[in-house]
């Protein structure tokens, strides 16, 4: 710890003129090396893929799902062609 010429030390401050209280650091939320952002990025996509081929297999061996997306598709090419 240093000292400055007034005798205060650095990273220090008073709270009543006469104790002087260490400055908190704050936590540092980036201290990592970016592995929980990957796990999380990676389980997101993970889970979304899951959810895709549950939603394509459960679409081809259901005739009224796939009736369904079938015209959702055609409804959202026309809506797409008017622009």
């Amino acid at each position: 710890m240093t000292h400055h010429k007034q005798g205060t030390p650095d990273g220090y401050y008073p709270v009543d003129g006469k104790t002087w209280y260490p400055i908190e650091e704050p936590e540092r939320r980036n201290s990592g090396d970016g592995t929980a952002k990957f796990i999380a990025v990676a389980f997101a996509l993970l889970t979304l893929f899951i959810l895709w081929r549950v939603l394509v297999l459960w679409v081809n061996d259901t005739p009224w799902a796939l009736w369904i997306v079938q015209h959702v598709a055609s409804a959202a090419t026309w809506v797409w062609s008017l622009f």
